[in-house]
């Protein structure tokens, strides 16, 4: 699972034109990955640093993962998610090595020079913040700005494969019948496109909400939880909304210099 779930990852950044440096190119920050497992009852924290992706197998149980994820208070834990939310930390590292990118991050997602082992302590010791749905795409994303930033391009990665997948297999969504030939009709509307980059990203999320509607509600037919349990405030959009900015820009960077 973890494996497959790796090169899901990676073939949506080379999709989205990220660059992806391996650890024999660059021996201090390079991408690389580390799977180990804790089943044998050494402790595996699931994690990232300068460039080394670390992913706790036992994660691939499904009753060990959803135990986690209850007693985390998660609404969604996949090893997919874990893998796509270490790539941000990663590409927040690729990033925050322009100047005028690193100030951008940090005017909407916080000072990352807060203390981040104070930071996690802090999160871990007087629980999630009330009101956290108001800015933050999850309670995690409340303990520093790298965790926020990290489950923020996580989400984004989560819509963009999505939304092209949808696109693939032609899925389009027209909306319920009772919204038929009101102005809602056009809200609850989808016709994914596979190829997003240079869409706003208020478009990308006008498809992307109807389809998640859709999806919740297939899922709970099947007698299952919603497949998306999350709710996106303004704030989070404007956050979606940069990550979108920047990762289009990387590319066609990457693009030029090809």
């Amino acid at each position: 699972m973890a494996e497959s779930a790796k090169r899901r990852l990676l073939y949506q950044l080379v999709g989205l034109g990220l660059p992806i440096v391996g650890r024999e190119q660059d021996p201090a920050e390079g991408l690389a990955f580390e799977f180990l497992s804790s089943a044998g009852g050494e402790p595996v924290t699931t994690g990232h640093q300068d460039g080394i992706i670390a992913m706790d197998l036992a994660e691939s149980d499904d009753v060990h993962r959803e135990g986690v994820r209850h007693t985390m208070g998660e609404p969604y834990r996949t090893v997919l998610g874990h893998l796509r939310h270490e790539i941000g930390h990663y590409y927040w590292m690729v990033f925050a090595r322009d100047e005028g990118r690193l100030s951008q991050i940090r005017w909407l997602f916080g000072d990352d020079t807060i203390d981040y082992a104070d930071a996690l302590k802090s999160h871990y010791g007087s629980g999630r913040q009330t009101g956290w749905e108001q800015t933050y795409v999850s309670a995690y994303a409340t303990a520093h700005p790298w965790e926020d930033w990290a489950e923020t391009f996580a989400h984004y990665l989560h819509i963009r494969a999505t939304l092209q997948t949808a696109a693939a297999y032609g899925l389009v969504v027209t909306g319920p019948a009772v919204a038929e030939g009101t102005p809602m009709a056009e809200t609850l509307a989808s016709t994914p496109d596979e190829d997003l980059d240079d869409a706003p990203f208020h478009a990308i999320l006008a498809d992307w909400l109807p389809l998640t509607y859709a999806l919740n509600e297939l899922n709970r037919t099947m007698g299952r939880d919603a497949l998306y349990p999350f709710v996106l405030a303004p704030a989070v959009v404007h956050k979606l909304a940069l990550v979108h900015r920047m990762v289009t820009q990387v590319a066609r960077e990457q693009e030029a210099v090809a």
